[in-house]
């Protein structure tokens, strides 16, 4: 199902020409689980043809391979034959592998030879949720008398807290975490520091040792020259130590991002001589005709069930910008209060009565919401004609500045495969970051958007940082997911605020901007509750009134979506 979700239908990916779909499983997988994949994808519409099954460590090294031994898609004959081990820690799975990089003289190409690999689905990220989350619930039942039970809310809701706590302990020690209103409208405060958290996941540590050590005889962890680690579980410290304690210290290495690494090395393997699974799907046709047809029906009915909620939130969005308006706008002192609230409070008792809980269609809230935007412009006219001049002058000073920037900036394409010495890609880096914060600054959020993806691409480009080098550009790294959320916020693309937020979280769970701009994310895609806890940990950190403000606010849209739940359900249950 997920397969299906996130692979590209068969009108899209005729429409973007796509010779391939390449996907990478771990190769620890069976060919039960490949052929289930396969069949997923196929439901989704693709041809069996178009579907290209590899291998994440075959991916992983074709990538390194073209990274590392080409040069402008050529071989690099100069470049030094290496043995790599590659250890790859995912939600579900762990992986390592161990390959030979060696020069071909009569075909002039750079070779890659698997010498050993090892996959377990016992030995992510998730295995150490749920060692801690099992902990947990035996600390409560001992401890607080509170049965957490499989399956229930309750259970989500703890389980979530220990997601947050891996994350946040890989930066910061100790960590707690709250849960409010756990038992009997309660708040349980639980507490866990790195090393309380490496004693609880000993286990798993002792599984991802034994999938660290290379059990053939013909491989010396001698040969092995450097070992690239990825995916989120690799910056936990006691990972980091194991891997330290199977290869030796220094041997580490971050030149491959789990996610686009693997895929565009994926894609790299996506041909027909390509080193892909012969794997062949388990269903019939006329039953991948029929499950296309019940996923089709069932995404249809989730859209509309999407056009309500978002239609619904358009209309409730309205109310609160409208209220916002009146006293946070440069041009509030035109806004006519006292002959707008009634009808913002009219509309808001509507949104909880029962022919609003009733509807089933989205015109309901969109026929609502075009009524009351109509009388509030009436109301309002010399208000919205001068947040719209405003807006048109904005727009002209981006247009002018984007057109400032393409004179200066001819060359807009990014085809720098150059090996530059790490401080000329550090400058290189910088001077995308420094142009995107003036465009930034001008209101030309789109292009400071790209320039800051550029000065982010250098990031990957370096290939002989010591460690205070590698502090350094971490240091820039993080600047620059800061101010790509901002950019993205600007713009209105939630989700993408809230992944680079998520980024710089990881890593620094107290960073203060990104807690706050995560929140704001968030909030606009009214995940209220994740909300209001980022807020609450920023205000933690430091006390801003601003901050302060969106808590307010964030908690007062709490409260009135818990009021009408309790409508709902009322009704549901008469």
């Amino acid at each position: 199902t997920a397969a299906a979700a996130a692979a590209p239908d068969a009108a899209t990916a005729s429409a973007l020409e796509i010779e391939m779909v390449a996907v990478a499983l771990p190769s620890c997988l069976t060919r039960d689980q490949r052929a289930a994949v396969l069949s997923a994808a196929m439901i989704a519409g693709l041809p069996r043809e178009k579907v290209s099954i590899v291998s994440t460590d075959d991916a992983m090294a074709a990538i390194y391979l073209a990274r590392h031994f080409q040069v402008n898609g050529k071989a690099a004959p100069e470049a030094e034959a290496k043995t790599v081990a590659f250890f790859n820690m995912g939600h579900n799975y762990a992986s390592c592998c161990v390959f030979k990089f060696t020069f071909n003289k009569e075909a002039e190409k750079w070779e890659s030879a698997l010498l050993w690999s090892n996959g377990s689905a016992d030995a992510g990220c998730a295995a150490l949720d749920a060692a801690m989350y099992n902990h947990f619930v035996r600390v409560l039942a001992e401890k607080r008398k509170i049965t957490v039970r499989a399956h229930t809310r309750q259970a989500l809701r703890l389980h979530a807290a220990c997601q947050r706590a891996r994350k946040q302990l890989s930066a910061n020690t100790p960590h707690n975490m709250i849960l409010e209103c756990f038992a009997e409208d309660q708040d349980v405060t639980l507490s866990v520091s790195r090393a309380e958290f490496e004693e609880i996941c000993a286990d798993v540590k002792a599984k991802l040792l034994a999938l660290l050590t290379p059990d053939s005889e013909d491989l010396s962890i001698a040969d092995i020259s450097n070992v690239e680690v990825l995916g989120g579980g690799s910056c936990i410290p006691f990972v980091k130590d194991c891997v330290d304690e199977v290869f030796g210290p220094n041997k580490r290495s971050h030149t491959i991002d789990a996610a686009a690494g693997v895929a565009q090395g994926a894609a790299i393997l996506a041909r027909p001589e390509g080193p892909c699974y012969a794997v062949s799907s388990r269903l019939e046709p006329d039953m991948i005709a029929r499950a296309r047809e019940l996923e089709q029906l069932m995404q249809a009915q989730d859209a509309e069930l999407d056009c309500i909620d978002n239609a619904r939130n358009s209309l409730e969005s309205f109310i609160i910008e409208t209220r916002a308006a009146a006293t946070d706008s440069a041009f509030s002192a035109k806004f006519k209060l006292s002959e707008t609230e009634p009808l913002l409070n009219q509309a808001r008792d509507w949104l909880e009565s029962e022919e609003a809980l009733a509807a089933r269609s989205a015109a309901v809230y969109t026929d609502k919401l075009a009524a009351l935007r109509e009388q509030v412009q009436s109301i309002n006219a010399e208000f919205f004609a001068a947040v719209e001049q405003a807006r048109r002058d904005q727009e002209r000073s981006m247009e002018e500045a984007r057109k400032q920037w393409e004179a200066e900036n001819p060359d807009k394409e990014d085809h720098d495969y150059r090996k530059l010495k790490k401080g000329d890609r550090k400058k290189l880096m910088e001077k995308n970051k420094a142009e995107g914060t003036e465009l930034l600054k001008g209101g030309n959020f789109a292009h400071a958007t790209q320039r800051y993806i550029k000065a982010l691409a250098h990031s990957h480009k370096f290939t002989d940082l010591t460690p205070e080098d590698e502090e350094e550009v971490q240091a820039l790294v993080k600047s620059l997911h800061l101010n790509l959320a901002l950019c993205y916020i600007k713009q209105g693309a939630w989700l993408k605020a809230e992944s680079e937020c998520n980024d710089v979280l990881e890593k620094d769970a107290q960073n203060s901007k990104a807690l706050f701009r995560r929140a704001t994310a968030l909030e606009q895609q009214n995940k209220l509750e994740e909300a209001a806890r980022d807020l609450e940990a920023c205000l933690k950190v430091e006390e801003d009134a601003a901050v302060s403000k969106a808590l307010d606010r964030v908690k007062l849209r709490i409260t009135r979506q818990k009021e009408q739940e309790k409508k709902m359900y009322a009704k549901m249950f008469k």
